[in-house]
């Protein structure tokens, strides 16, 4: 089944957008809780990704962020940013997530990455892979997109597949915060391989048409979006709305719930 995810980005205090990995903060948790009404977004989307991009992270405010987040909300949350070891995954499972999202651990400390697969289950994790087309070359990232990866795509993807990770998110550095579309050609790249588990799209998502040229794709399971302005208020309501109309397989259980719920909201 698709589905559609937000994702919101959180720095020292502050949630963010961005733009190719340039940050540009917006406003503090007050900000995001006058401008969404985040019960009101749950009956537009599938999941939400709060993801800390602090430099010196501080694990006990994010923590209380993703707490304050999860008790407006009752669809799962993912959320990453500093997470090192097994204590890191269970302070945030203990907060309120449901998967977690690693990204620099898989170059970092794979031995670490694997003892959070021993003592959650890998569908627990959420794994990232930031990229870009270089002449029609894809080129991994990590480090938010600082470091350049000695590995292709293709022998990201298997790696990760076999460390351990539930699902995979592909995210275009060249699309991120443009809102001028998603990255498809990237599965051209992939097309040969056997990806026993769900691949996100995130980056460059500007409007509805977007999520679903991405969701008709036959191997994307969900598109996500991290672009504040542009969905915002109804929007994903109305947006989830118009993916239903296209007859998308979209959770039996969020239809009816959109469904029941939507002469309220809309």
């Amino acid at each position: 089944m698709k589905r559609l995810i937000f994702a919101i980005l959180y720095e020292d205090g502050k949630f963010i957008l961005s733009r190719n990995f340039r940050k540009q903060k917006i406003g503090n948790l007050n900000w995001l809780f006058q401008n969404y009404n985040l019960l009101e977004v749950s009956f537009g989307i599938d999941e939400i990704i709060i993801i800390d991009t602090s430099k010196n992270k501080n694990k006990i405010e994010f923590c209380k962020i993703i707490e304050k987040i999860s008790e407006k909300l009752f669809i799962p949350i993912t959320a990453g940013g500093g997470i090192n070891n097994v204590s890191d995954a269970k302070v945030f499972q203990e907060s309120g997530a449901d998967k977690i999202l690693l990204n620099k651990l898989f170059y970092k400390d794979p031995k670490a990455w694997k003892k959070i697969v021993e003592k959650y289950g890998k569908q627990f994790i959420v794994s990232c892979i930031d990229y870009k087309n270089n002449n029609n070359k894809i080129e991994v990232y990590f480090n938010e997109a600082k470091k350049l990866s000695n590995l292709s795509i293709d022998d990201t993807i298997l790696s990760l597949l076999k460390i351990g990770t539930g699902e995979i998110i592909l995210q275009s550095i060249d699309k991120d915060g443009t809102g001028m579309g998603l990255d498809l050609n990237v599965i051209s790249h992939i097309k040969n391989l056997n990806i026993a588990c769900p691949l996100i799209l995130l980056g460059g998502v500007g409007k509805p048409e977007h999520i679903l040229n991405g969701l008709l794709n036959k191997r994307i399971d969900a598109v996500c979006t991290a672009n504040l302005f542009n969905f915002i208020g109804k929007s994903f309501l109305q947006t989830r709305e118009y993916l239903i109309s296209r007859k998308l397989d979209l959770n039996k259980w969020e239809n009816e719930n959109f469904i029941n719920y939507k002469n309220k909201f809309l």
